[in-house]
C-alpha cells in the first residue's frame, strides 16, 4: 500500500513538473514571438503594401516575405486576429502562392464575416481560378456587409491602423475606398453571374456597380488591403 501511495505521489509530482515545463516553454515561445513581432514592426513601412493594390505596383519579393514573416509572428502569438490572417493572404497572393492565400482569407472570413474586403479578396482568388459560383457567393457576401461595421472594424484592426498611419495622407478617403469596395464587388459579381448564365442578375449587378462609378474599362481583378 505504501509503495502504491509512493508511486502515485511520484506520478503526480512528475506530471506537475511536466506541466510546469510545458507552460514555461509555451510562455517563452509566446514571448519570443511577441519580441520578434515588435522587432519586425519597427523595420517595416507598411504603406508599401498599398502599392500592390495598383495594377503596375510592385515591391521586391524579399520585402513581401518580410511582411509575411511579421503577419505570421502575429498569428503565432494570437491566432484569432483576422487582419493578420488576411494580410498573410495578401502577401501569399503576391508571392504567387494562391492556395495559401485562399486558406488565409478563408480563415479571416471565418473570424470576421462582417468585413467587406475579406470576402472580396477571397472571391477574387476564386474568380481568377474560374470558380465562378464560389466567387459570386463571396462578392454577394461582400455586398451584404454593413458600411458602419466596415468603418468600425477598420479603426479597430491593429495592422490596418499601422498601414493607415504610415500611408497618411491616403490617396482615397475611407469613404471613397469603401464605396469602391461595394462597386467592384457588384462589378465582379455581375461578371460571375454572366459566366454562370444568369443575365438578369448580371444586368442588375452591373447597374449597381455603375451607380457608384465603376466602369468596364476602369477595373481589373486585384486584391485590395482595405
Amino acid at each position: 500500500m505504501k509503495k502504491n501511495k509512493s508511486t502515485i505521489l511520484s506520478n503526480v509530482l512528475l506530471g506537475f513538473i511536466v506541466l510546469s515545463l510545458a507552460g514555461s516553454i509555451f510562455l517563452d515561445y509566446r514571448q519570443h514571438q511577441q519580441t520578434q513581432a515588435r522587432r519586425l514592426v519597427s523595420q517595416l513601412n507598411f504603406a508599401d503594401l498599398l502599392t500592390l493594390e495598383n495594377e503596375k505596383g510592385q515591391i521586391p519579393s524579399d520585402k513581401i516575405e518580410a511582411y509575411l514573416q511579421y503577419f505570421q509572428s502575429v498569428i503565432n502569438t494570437d491566432n484569432s486576429q483576422a487582419d493578420a490572417h488576411a494580410m498573410a493572404g495578401f502577401c501569399y497572393y503576391h508571392l504567387g502562392q494562391k492556395d495559401k492565400a485562399l486558406a488565409s482569407y478563408e480563415r479571416a472570413v471565418s473570424l470576421n464575416p462582417k468585413f467587406l474586403w475579406f470576402h472580396y479578396n477571397l472571391a477574387v482568388i476564386y474568380f481568377e481560378q474560374g470558380q465562378y459560383r464560389e466567387a459570386l457567393a463571396g462578392f454577394q457576401r461582400a455586398l451584404m456587409t454593413n458600411p458602419s461595421d466596415n468603418a468600425l472594424f477598420l479603426r479597430n484592426f491593429k495592422i490596418f491602423v499601422y498601414i493607415i498611419y504610415k500611408a497618411q495622407p491616403l490617396k482615397l478617403s475611407f469613404g471613397e475606398r469603401l464605396k469602391r469596395g461595394y462597386g467592384v464587388s457588384a462589378y465582379f459579381a455581375a461578371l460571375c453571374a454572366q459566366k454562370l448564365g444568369d443575365e438578369q442578375m448580371a444586368t442588375l449587378l452591373y447597374k449597381q456597380s455603375q451607380s457608384v462609378g465603376i466602369k468596364d474599362q476602369d477595373i481589373q481583378p486585384r486584391l485590395y488591403v482595405f
